[in-house]
């Protein structure tokens, strides 16, 4: 269920060979979600304009310009979503805004980001997890009463109610009944469920308009949702055409009307009429995002050594060379990258379009540092599905 850039550059860490024992464990965990299983299915995009960074273990945020504006006190910080960012503090979680004010005080056991004017948070109750949603004012809207949820869009949450899943409003009602093994949240009118180990499509009323017929799909983007079956992945609209073939070995959503496709052992780019537009090269792709997609590769000077992340432009000019064993997708102008050492030790900051050094890169070697910088990494409070 996994996907987008983070993944994919997660997914690459694997293949780094010079990794230390102390590192790949944190990333493994951090993999598989150290604090709440924190996995989303495809790119939510997040406020431009502050970042987070890592102080003598704690975190901080800086502007575009690398200047930090609100100083390095909590124990993991998200990226701001809506205005808001989840912030840890003592184990609990709660909110700031883009001043550093605490809006919403750290008392949750767990929360998600600001999505639809809505957050995600759990309390523990007799050993018992429970989550719920709040306002940006602090409310609690809807009280910690649900084993789990995911993220609210379009005005429709998905809940587990008893031992399935279905979706509830703003008001707690049951909208869409809860049938469902697995849901996803709507994008375009439709989200992902699944039924029986197999993946369709419902609209905002529970009428399902793609029947579950599929092994994976991704959510639906810039009207086109990537389906896989036996093994070949292809993609449909939102009237169960099929659009692109079943072919790729791998695909992943559209965005800047490009989608990155796996063909043989090489990943490359298609346009929305199914045609090659970037010829199969790399060895793993990102999302185009600010006109930029990361890609991990290997330039000719390189090609005995490990493939490594660097970003190409839409006509597939290398445009920052691949030098990072970690990369993220632009935001606001910057990109949070990072290369790891032999010694274990992390080098992590945020470079602009041009490859530059904005923050950083600092060079991490503490256990606590390492860590909150890994959470950064893989994007703190970005999930649409709470366990």
């Amino acid at each position: 269920m996994r996907s987008c850039a983070r993944a994919v550059a997660l997914e690459a860490l694997m293949r780094i060979r010079h990794i230390s024992p102390l590192v790949l464990a944190i990333l493994l965990v951090l993999m598989l979600g150290a604090a709440s299983c924190r996995n989303r299915t495809d790119r939510v995009r997040q406020d431009s304009g502050l970042y987070p960074m890592v102080e003598n273990g704690k975190v901080g945020y800086i502007n575009g310009k690398g200047k930090v504006v609100i100083k390095p006190e909590f124990d993991l910080g998200g990226d701001f979503y809506e205005g808001r960012a989840v912030v840890r503090r003592g184990g609990e979680y709660g909110f700031i805004n883009k001043k550093g004010k605490e809006t919403i005080k750290a008392q949750y056991a767990d929360a998600a980001h600001f999505s639809d004017g809505l957050a995600a948070v759990s309390k523990t109750d007799g050993g018992k997890v429970r989550w719920g949603y709040v306002a940006k004012n602090g409310k609690e809207v809807i009280p910690c009463q649900y084993k789990a949820v995911g993220l609210f869009s379009q005005g429709l949450a998905p809940a587990v109610s008893g031992s399935k899943w279905g979706y509830i409003n703003r008001d707690a009602a049951s909208a869409v009944e809860s049938n469902y093994d697995a849901v996803g949240p709507f994008y375009q009118g439709l989200a992902r469920v699944n039924l029986g180990g197999d993946y369709g499509f419902v609209n905002r009323k529970g009428r399902l308009i793609v029947n579950p017929q599929f092994g994976a799909a991704m959510n639906f983007s810039e009207g086109l949702a990537a389906v896989m079956r036996d093994g070949r992945w292809g993609y449909i609209d939102d009237v169960r055409n099929f659009v692109i073939p079943l072919q790729f070995r791998g695909a992943r959503s559209f965005y800047q009307s490009l989608a990155a496709v796996q063909v043989g052992n090489k990943w490359g780019y298609i346009s929305k009429k199914g045609r090659l537009v970037l010829q199969p090269r790399y060895e793993r792709a990102g999302d185009f995002s600010e006109g930029l997609a990361m890609v991990q590769m290997k330039t000719e000077q390189q090609k005995n050594e490990e493939a490594q992340w660097g970003y190409i432009n839409r006509k597939g000019q290398v445009k920052i060379k691949p030098q990072f064993d970690f990369a993220d997708v632009f935001i606001g102008g910057l990109a949070r990258v990072a290369t790891f050492t032999r010694d274990g030790s992390v080098r992590f900051g945020y470079i602009n379009k041009k490859g530059r050094h904005v923050w950083g890169p600092v060079e991490y070697t503490k256990p606590a540092d390492i860590a909150a910088v890994k959470e950064i990494m893989a994007g703190a409070g970005l999930y649409e599905e709470v366990y």
